[in-house]
């Protein structure tokens, strides 16, 4: 077989198209991997506005503590995305959980490697500074009267000195990281580490190394811009307060925009590693991974025909199908939809439903703010609200889970269906909520128990609502409820379209969920987060003085509302595809049995019979 010839050289144009596809082919695994660069984005965004306001007032060991945990976080953040590209250049599927398990061994590497970089990047420094020193020192021998610094009389030459010496400084470090820039891909996929990783990256850039440029300078100033511009707003506005929703959205979308710049360049940067892999190893499987077409100069990654399609069984494949199955009936959703408006506005209009601040300060475990709590809420409304929710799961439910027959289904049926469904939905529901209820009781009583031994054993042990021990039994407590919700998680689609409730729905939603729980956590903290986000923005714009409060409450609970439905129809899915693990598929439609799927090509749910009535 004859070796194909070299691929030319690539463009930054080439590599950012290639990072944008590659990211949009996989675009929930690579946004919850960018997750593990937020501590890094908010430390440099807020930073210089904390220093420059003069808000800065954290200890040195405090200081040291959040720079060591975003450095940790952010290499955690470059071994998995590099893992993530490297298996999706070459058609590979990608899972997060893969991704993150990869840290097992690559972890300490790139750390080893980012440590010889950051140490050789301080001796160049300081070589560069002393040669600068020796050279001055000269003509200051020589009684010159040369003086390179003088903070009493700085002059302009000084300055002008100063810059050049910075800048000339500045070029040789970009140098030096332009040769290394390929050093964290090659410790993910060679395995090489330290001064052989540096080495190995100085040899692949070769050839590209103006590529590789072209790329440090376009993230570099980007971002520089991006924190430069945040720091002037912030600093014109005069007060930096991240309880004032103006400054929290600019923060929060200065974050997001930071958080995407080193998601792109890490993914960048693995791109331009498999590309000049390829043009220094020509070998067959980098040949069928990287391909530059000679024209455009971009490089040509596998097509998605070529390539396996998206996990279905991830939370990817689960959002994206839920999504198709939202298109093809969307008029009949949007409407089933409207039975969750009542409690999206009630949790931005009703006070007794907005407690953040009140749980964060405290208030609302004093005695009077407590009894007046009680005594407040209508049971007429707070049930009302209850079963509409509960109408809206069973009816959204029914619609999504024979919507995938591809069989119409019209409103007044989905509407009909709550007279077989609605209280196996309800006693399944008050049975989840008694046995939570139960669980958190056993719980606090069992540290309750533990407290009082160990202060009977007279260790002086004392829980307060400020104790850092309170907030961990807290803590604690939500994680369990979490755990036993996560078995209980199809208990409604189950109750819904298998007529069980109780503790029935609740044992066979275990059974099904098995092996699929990771997936159901994964689609409950993507929807609460985001839920929980818009509600905090929302309810605290509400509150302002600086908008109206008709428009935060009605986007608010417009969003929310939407937010409930796709979660609703996500769950039904997962429903379906914990059964088709199983060999489920088959479901009575009708008089007639049969099979489904979702094709993943199309915009629209497709259907097969596959057994007739007589079957």
């Amino acid at each position: 077989m004859e070796t194909p010839p070299p691929a030319p050289s690539l463009s930054r144009t080439g590599v950012i198209s290639v990072s944008k596809r590659i990211v949009k082919d996989n675009y929930f695994h690579f946004i919850d991997l960018s997750f593990l660069f937020q501590p890094l984005a908010i430390a440099i965004l807020i930073t210089p506005v904390l220093r420059l306001s003069g808000h800065h007032h954290k200890s040195p060991i405090h200081h040291l503590l959040c720079i060591l945990t975003s450095y940790i976080l952010s290499l955690s953040a470059i071994a998995a995305v590099t893992f993530s590209t490297h298996n999706a250049m070459q058609g590979k599927p990608i899972k997060l959980f893969t991704s993150i398990k990869t840290l097992t061994t690559s972890f300490f590497p790139i750390l080893w490697t980012a440590i010889v970089i950051h140490l050789l990047q301080f001796f160049i420094s300081l070589a560069f500074l002393v040669l600068v020193g020796s050279i001055v020192a000269v003509p200051q021998n020589l009684g010159l009267g040369f003086v390179i610094l003088d903070h009493e009389n700085p002059t302009e030459f000084t300055w002008w000195l100063h810059a050049v010496i910075g800048g000339t400084l500045l070029v040789i470090l970009v140098f030096f990281q332009a040769n290394w820039s390929l050093a964290y891909p090659v410790v993910v996929a060679e395995s090489k580490r330290g001064l052989a990783a540096l080495i190995r990256s100085t040899y692949l850039v070769t050839g590209s190394r103006l590529v590789s440029l072209s790329l440090l300078s376009y993230y570099g100033v980007s971002g520089f811009l991006l924190v430069l511009f945040y720091t002037d707003v912030e600093l014109v506005n005069g007060s930096f307060d991240l309880r004032n929703w103006p400054t929290f959205f600019t923060t929060f979308a200065g974050t997001c925009c930071l958080m995407m710049y080193m998601l792109m360049s890490t993914v960048g940067n693995t791109v331009l590693y498999m590309h000049c892999k390829a043009l220094h190893e020509v070998d067959e499987q980098f040949a069928k991974i990287v391909t530059v077409a000679s024209n455009s100069s971009t490089i040509m990654i596998p097509s998605a025909t070529s390539r396996p399609p998206a996990n279905p069984l991830s939370t990817t494949g689960i959002l994206s199908e839920s999504n198709r199955v939202l298109k093809v009936n969307y008029g009949h959703f949007y409407t089933l939809s409207l039975f969750f408006l009542p409690i999206s506005f009630s949790i931005f209009t009703n006070p007794n439903l907005r407690l953040s601040g009140e749980l964060l300060s405290g208030e609302l475990f004093t005695g009077d703010h407590l009894h007046s709590f009680l005594h407040k809420p209508p049971l007429f409304h707070l049930l009302t609200l209850y079963i509409l929710s509960l109408s809206a799961i069973a009816t959204v439910t029914f619609t999504a889970f024979h919507g995938f027959s591809g069989k119409p289904i019209k409103l007044t049926t989905a509407i009909k269906s709550l007279k077989s469904s609605f209280f196996p939905l309800v006693s399944t529901s008050i049975l989840i909520h008694i046995l939570l209820i139960f669980i958190s009781i056993t719980f606090l009583v069992l540290i309750k128990s533990i407290v009082v031994l160990l202060q009977n054993l007279g260790l002086g042990f004392v829980m307060e609502y400020e104790n850092s021990i309170y907030l961990a039994t807290g803590f604690a407590l939500i994680v369990i409820n979490i755990c036993f919700y996560l078995n209980w998680s199809l208990a409604f689609a189950i109750a819904v379209t298998e007529s069980k409730w109780g503790f029935e729905a609740l044992v066979r939603s275990s059974r099904l969920v098995k092996g699929m729980r990771s997936v159901s956590l994964y689609l409950l903290l993507y929807f609460v987060s985001y839920g929980g986000l818009v509600v905090f923005v929302c309810t605290d714009a509400s509150g302002s003085r600086r908008s109206p409060f008709v428009f935060p409450v009605i986007f608010g609970s417009l969003f929310l509302m939407m937010m409930l439905l796709v979660s609703v129809v996500a769950n039904t899915v997962l429903y379906v595809r914990c059964r088709g693990l199983r060999g489920e598929l088959g479901i009575e439609v009708g008089e007639k049995r049969v099979c489904f799927k979702l094709d993943s090509d199309d915009e629209k749910v497709s259907h097969v019979v596959t057994v007739g009535a007589g079957a």
